[in-house]
């Protein structure tokens, strides 16, 4: 574990897999433990992962990734955690069928996304999270890099001494 800037940083795994929206539910987790217990690592911090993540897509999808379903996964469980941040990226510059490479989520893009009129469940839904992410302004454009190594992902833990906000 090394700290500069006042981070610590941590790399949690390379080989993380599943479902690319309820990996995102158990990131939200880890950095509430974090925020809250300073378990496994003491905020303020950086956690790192990397791995391919999935998207089961039904009779019905629109476009996406599992990058970008992962960040709204993890936007729908950190609510009230203003010192959080996460993103998630693919190696290639491209996520899925279109030229969005991930997203970056943090506690005010549900809200963002339900003051625009955007049903967030309803994008992961019809694996639609192209439309959310792009609509509230928190897609990830890179350029194609001819390389497909990892997902990776980032999340950034700030200080907060007293848990989560008050709502």
């Amino acid at each position: 574990m090394q700290k500069k800037q006042g981070y610590r940083a941590m790399i949690l795994s390379t080989k993380i897999e599943g479902e690319a929206k309820e990996v995102g539910c158990v990131f939200a987790g880890i950095a509430k433990e974090i925020s809250l217990y300073n378990r496994p690592i003491e905020a303020p911090c950086v956690i790192i992962s990397a791995g391919e993540t999935r998207v089961t897509v039904g009779d019905v999808a629109g476009e996406g990734g599992p990058n970008r379903e992962f960040v709204i996964g993890f936007a729908e469980n950190i609510k009230g955690y203003s010192h959080i941040v996460c993103a998630s990226i693919d190696s290639e510059g491209t996520d899925g069928p279109t030229d969005i490479a991930g997203g970056i989520t943090d506690e005010t893009s549900v809200e963002c996304a339900k003051n625009k009129g955007i049903d967030v469940f309803e994008g992961l839904r019809l694996h639609d999270s192209s439309n959310v992410l792009t609509r509230i302004d928190d897609a990830i454009y890179t350029v194609a890099t001819g390389t497909n190594v990892v997902n990776l992902r980032v999340m950034v833990i700030g200080e907060n001494e007293h848990g989560p906000d008050e709502n």
